[in-house]
């Protein structure tokens, strides 16, 4: 017997349209990111490596993925 859903702030097609918006957003940020890899942004900011950049963010030996294999 499964447990009873707890309340929610969404309707259904709120919660639907919220999915919908956020898997946009995921995308877009997605090809920021992966931009932001392949030029490099940290070194423009003054930084010497990525974890400088994202502090707290970095991981694996400092590095963080671009999701592009570098």
């Amino acid at each position: 017997m499964s447990a009873p859903l707890s309340p929610t702030d969404f309707t259904a097609d709120e919660a639907r349209e919220f999915t919908d918006d956020l898997k946009l957003d995921y995308v877009i940020l997605q090809g920021k990111i992966a931009q932001a890899f392949k030029g490099k942004i940290w070194i423009a900011l003054g930084y010497e490596d990525v974890g400088q950049w994202l502090p707290g963010r970095a991981h694996q030996g400092g590095r963080i993925s671009s999701g592009q294999g570098h």
